[in-house]
């Protein structure tokens, strides 16, 4: 039913560009007006697929059936001619059904106003098991952690007076969630799976004012949004949970769930204020101050029974929970930017720019739990029914600070040579009080911390301009920092990077570039390496026959200590990933301008998951005429896991019939 819908939704659109552009054509010997239609349209079969559909949507989610890949109609009316309108242009992307629909309508009268009008419809799908279910190997190949969404948005924006002095704005956008999500919940000692049906919404509408001068440039805006969630949380049937081990000679287990949680904002203010002065045809300062206070209201009821177990709150078991929880919190957010660029000679120049971030959270909640069949192992009597209570106030910032000073100084007209400095600093504190609950159990309680971390680096680098075609760049970083915040934060690191372009011929080019990149934690003996190579070359020594090709190697290595929380002993995580990827192109210009292209690309990745991911691609276009061409597509997906045990492999072939137009006048 969806997709006779789409498809007569995608007919009557081409039905209607086809229709103004004909129109068009038939009345632009007199009217004089300018206009363009542009139309990629056609049918794609998918004509063989096998293996893993949750992998074929997470990584391509191409289907089948009539889509409007691309249209564009313009039009611009004689000069004179309308006093509302000078031009207006209309693009439609993937119509029909497809994961990704955009579409964006303007209009315009030059020094009167400027109107938008797009939309956005995105279908997400995300499911890979061998990485979302403890018991995939078991045979158990339904992910954990699933997401089937779609998102919505669509808005407009009016300018007035653009290109004047005061140029006033308007703008408001509609942003909607929904769809089903497999998530987990931890609870009662033990992880059960849910689904939740997602329903998010935001509104915003936002105000400002562009204040443009000979040497200035100044923008400043007013927005709000309205924010609310509204997602019930259930489970299927009764779920075992992800412990298989029982708990002090009892298996815990949930019979039954339900939770719905409420979201809501009051308006969320923000604002933002852009600038860019040119004082001096030396000087070019930006800066740009964005604020928002958010201001959250949350309630959560939950309903859970089967057989749980809690610790350290209650030490006890429970068949039943009943759970109201209600809360506040406040979310203050600054982001300041600021950049200056001064060539204080004719060969040097200075550059400088400043990050700020403060992000902080500050709420209080008030949770009420009614447990059932508490039975608290004979430290004290079993209760058919026992309540806590407990009120919350927590607080949480995050602070960051980044300044970068570099000077660039040309040596020759061909040498340029660079040096800086990169200063960063995060602060990160947590405030965390129960302030009411029961003295026994447990009593309140207070955690704090407070994290900070300083980090220098060392820039330097330049760049040589051999030929008008041939250049070679070189860049190096050093950096240390005194200690990390959190395990794999980046402390004491080398960075070294080289790109160049060498073009012997007009008609042949090399691109490549090196990346190399340690980093080295003694704090907590965390240590990265990664290698990255590419190759890129284009060569076309006809007009009809070009070629192009590409290889990439990747080589990334971590290890991360951790503590086993078994036995409390320390093991070591290591990571091993070598990627390699290759591509070849290959267009031709054959009888009648028709166009002929083949390609082959393949990603094979070795190490700690090896996997090969082949797509080969050809495509035939056929011109009919000098408006119509007709093309043909074959696409082949193949998606192979070099492991042993339930590999999710998938192939896919996909062919598309298409047809382009195009009439102008």
């Amino acid at each position: 039913m969806l997709r006779r819908v789409l498809s007569r939704h995608c007919l009557t659109t081409l039905l209607v560009l086809l229709s103004l552009g004909l129109q068009g054509h038939a009345q632009d010997a007199q009217s004089g007006d300018e206009w363009r239609l542009d139309l990629d349209f056609g049918y794609r079969w998918k004509v063989l697929q096998h293996g893993s559909e949750d992998l074929y949507r997470s990584q391509v989610n191409l289907r089948e059936g009539p889509s409007l890949f691309s249209g564009r109609f313009f039009y611009a009316p004689a000069p004179g001619k309308s006093r509302l309108l000078d031009r207006m242009e209309l693009n439609l992307n993937n119509l029909g059904d497809e994961p990704y629909k955009s579409g964006q309508f303007r209009i315009a009268k030059n020094g009167k106003y400027e109107f938008s009008l797009n939309f956005l419809d995105a279908d997400y799908f995300s499911s890979i098991p061998r990485f979302a279910n403890p018991f995939f190997e078991s045979g158990d190949f339904i992910s954990e952690h699933r997401q089937d969404t779609a998102l919505r948005n669509v808005g407009f924006e009016l300018r007035l007076l653009p290109g004047t002095t005061f140029s006033p704005q308007i703008a408001y956008q509609r942003t909607t969630r929904s769809g089903e999500v497999h998530t987990t919940l931890r609870t009662g000692n033990d992880e059960y799976r849910l689904h939740e049906n997602l329903n998010v919404s935001s509104d915003d509408v936002r105000v400002g004012i562009l204040i443009s001068a000979r040497q200035l440039s100044l923008l400043f805006e007013q927005g709000g949004r309205w924010y609310h969630d509204l997602s019930p949380f259930t489970i299927s049937g009764p779920e075992q949970g992800n412990s298989t081990t029982p708990m002090i000679g009892q298996q815990l287990f949930m019979d039954s769930y339900s939770a719905h949680q409420d979201v809501n904002s009051r308006v969320i203010p923000y604002a933002t204020a852009r600038l860019t002065y040119v004082p001096l045809p030396t000087l070019k300062v930006e800066a740009r101050l964005s604020h928002s206070q958010a201001d959250f209201r949350t309630n959560y009821l939950e309903n859970m029974t089967g057989n749980f177990f809690s610790f350290p709150t209650l030490r006890a078991f429970y068949t039943g929970l009943e759970s109201d929880s209600s809360g506040r919190f406040k979310t203050p957010n600054l982001l300041a930017d600021l950049s200056a660029e001064w060539q204080a000679l004719p060969r040097l120049t200075f550059v400088e720019h400043y990050r700020a971030r403060r992000s902080h959270i500050s709420g209080s909640g008030l949770t009420s739990d009614l447990y059932a069949n508490a039975d608290f192992l004979g430290a004290k009597p079993n209760q058919t029914q026992f309540e806590l209570e407990s009120l919350v106030e927590s607080i949480l910032g995050q602070d960051f600070d980044r300044q970068q000073v570099e000077a660039r100084f040309m040596l020759t007209p061909r040498l340029m040579l660079r040096g800086g400095h990169r200063y960063e600093r995060r602060q990160f504190d947590f405030n965390l009080d129960t302030l009411e609950g029961p003295e026994q159990p447990p009593p309140p309680f207070t955690t704090r911390g407070n994290f900070e971390l300083k980090r220098n680096v060392a820039i330097v680098g330049g760049s040589y301009r051999l030929s008008a075609r041939n250049r070679l760049a070189i860049d190096y970083e050093h950096g240390w920092a005194d200690h990390p915040i959190f395990r794999t934060d980046v402390t004491d690191f080398d960075r070294l990077k080289i790109q160049g372009r060498i073009s012997p011929t007009e008609q042949l080019e090399f691109t490549g570039i090196v990346t190399l990149f340690d980093n080295q934690d003694d704090v907590v003996d965390f240590t990265s390496e990664n290698r990255n190579y590419s190759l890129q070359f284009s060569y076309r020594p006809k007009d009809w026959f070009g070629v192009s090709g590409e290889w990439d190697r990747s080589n990334y290595n971590t290890s991360i200590p951790y503590r086993v929380p078994q036995d409390f002993t320390i093991a070591i995580s290591e990571f091993r990933e070598l990627s390699n990827y290759g591509s070849l192109f290959i267009d031709l210009t054959l009888v009648r301008n028709s166009t002929l292209s083949v390609g082959y690309s393949v990603w094979g990745n070795s190490g700690t998951f090896p996997v090969n991911f082949h797509q080969p691609v050809a495509r035939l276009e056929i011109p009919i005429g000098e408006r119509f061409s007709v093309y043909g597509q074959w696409n082949y997906y193949d998606y192979n896991e070099k492991v042993m045990l339930f590999p999710q492999d998938y192939r896919a072939h996909l062919a598309i019939l298409g047809f382009r137009v195009h009439l102008e006048k």
